[in-house]
């Protein structure tokens, strides 16, 4: 195996596998937006399966997770797992009626690539909810001019971190792919540079939120 594809599949590891709460509770805050009784989902970068394992409230049908990471032991064994390089095509004939990609997209080396093999995973009228960072907040946009990127792709991040995109990058990529318009949400939660211990919220009393103010994004869009 190449070094290069070691050390990513290595600081893949190294993160965790999971996102915050704050990213979970918005992917189930636009969930509840559509009916999913009977419905399918694929977590598209499932990680360790915690979101996995939150969505267990929803009536859904079926539950899939996809990952570079080995199914986790603890999880239902009603709940198919797809081990797989997320840079490749996903080996499947499934269809799915939602596909969650969460805090993944910059872990991967193409988003086109990305997104046409969600597009060909969804069914048609299936719903894509995707979060990643977002690189145009007052503090990644202040580590660009300072330090000569955004602040989710320092040296720190790499090269767990590798592709960096823009809210505008998303919406021209799903258009191109097929994808109807995208909508674009903010987490309305975002740490202070430098004070990571702060929020840009709680020192303006929730004032500031938003674009400028969010260290994440979120994309929904349907086939």
């Amino acid at each position: 195996m190449h070094n290069l594809k070691k050390r990513r599949i290595l600081a893949s590891k190294k993160s965790g596998g999971t996102s915050d709460d704050i990213i979970k509770n918005k992917i189930i805050y636009h969930l509840n937006k559509f009916q999913t009784k009977d419905k399918s989902l694929l977590d598209f970068g499932a990680g360790t399966g915690k979101l996995i394992r939150t969505l267990k409230k929803f009536d859904f049908k079926s539950i899939s997770g996809a990952d570079l990471f080995k199914r986790p032991k603890n999880l239902e064994k009603k709940i198919k797992w797809y081990k797989s390089d997320l840079n490749d095509n996903l080996n499947t004939d499934e269809k799915f009626d939602f596909i969650i990609c969460s805090e993944t997209i910059e872990h991967l080396e193409n988003p086109r690539h990305t997104l046409r093999t969600i597009y060909k995973l969804l069914k048609n009228d299936g719903v894509l909810i995707l979060t990643m960072p977002n690189n145009e907040s007052l503090r990644s946009i202040g580590a660009l001019i300072l330090e000569k990127h955004f602040v989710a792709f320092l040296d720190t991040c790499y090269p767990a971190h590798i592709t960096a995109i823009l809210a505008q990058d998303l919406i021209r990529i799903s258009n191109e792919v097929g994808f109807m318009k995208p909508s674009i949400y903010y987490t309305n939660y975002g740490v202070t540079p430098k004070l990571t211990q702060v929020t840009w919220q709680k020192i303006s009393l929730g004032f500031l939120k938003g674009k400028y103010f969010s260290d994440n994004l979120i994309m929904v869009t349907k086939k």
